[in-house]
């Protein structure tokens, strides 16, 4: 477990002993924060500082509004601002590339269980692996969806979400589902690269063997 790691479990864990009407400020709070540019060690140090400060204040009694004032956001840009040094940080990179290449494997595991095993059961023999346009261009536009809906849900933490939003979310959502089984459709036939599957079932098996023992790791250090 890397020290980000273990500093959100931390902050998590502690995040409990709130009340429950602080516990609702802090999530919003964090959710908020965590969607920033600001590196993520920075990010978690924050977060952990906040979260003693909300213990501190609730267990002398005080209202958590009072210390820090009804406008949330306004006091995250606040800390976002004094914290920010408008440098390029590697660890952002890192980060984003490690959210990439997890997207890409489970994408990859995915659409080999529901492409490649369905032709396999129906030729009942080995065939390559193709790699297609769609699999590639589906692959960057969910990923990118992803992120953009993370930073969505960050940015809009402190506002209650009207039935209209939900209306449009539901509308894009349909659109977006059905722009990727047409992509998927019509460009089928186009094909980047062709491999060996053994090569594919190696790769993912190495791969959620090393995120299975990660996980056995993390759980043992708590």
């Amino acid at each position: 477990m890397n020290e980000v790691d273990k500093m959100i479990r931390e902050n998590y864990e502690n995040s409990k002993k709130l009340n429950e009407y602080n516990n609702k400020i802090y999530g919003d709070i964090v959710c908020y924060i965590r969607v920033s540019s600001l590196p993520s060690t920075k990010i978690e140090e924050i977060i952990s500082d906040l979260l003693e400060m909300f213990l501190r204040y609730e267990k002398e009694g005080k209202s958590i509004d009072d210390i820090i004032g009804s406008d949330y956001k306004a006091y995250c840009d606040s800390i976002i601002a004094a914290a920010l040094d408008n440098r390029f940080h590697v660890e952002n990179l890192k980060d984003v590339l490690y959210i990439v290449m997890n997207g890409l494997f489970i994408l990859l595991t995915i659409n080999f269980a529901f492409d490649y095993l369905p032709k396999l059961i129906k030729y009942k023999k080995i065939i390559s692996y193709d790699l297609g346009i769609s699999f590639f261009l589906n692959a960057t536009l969910i990923l990118i969806s992803c992120f953009v809906i993370l930073k969505y849900i960050g940015k809009t933490s402190f506002k209650t979400p009207s039935k209209k939003s939900y209306v449009l979310l539901f509308i894009v959502l349909y659109i977006f589902i059905f722009a990727l089984g047409f992509l998927q459709y019509s460009l089928k036939r186009y094909i980047v690269f062709s491999i060996n599957p053994y090569i594919i079932i190696t790769i993912l098996i190495i791969y959620w063997l090393y995120k299975l023992i990660t996980k056995i790791r993390n759980k043992a250090t708590i």
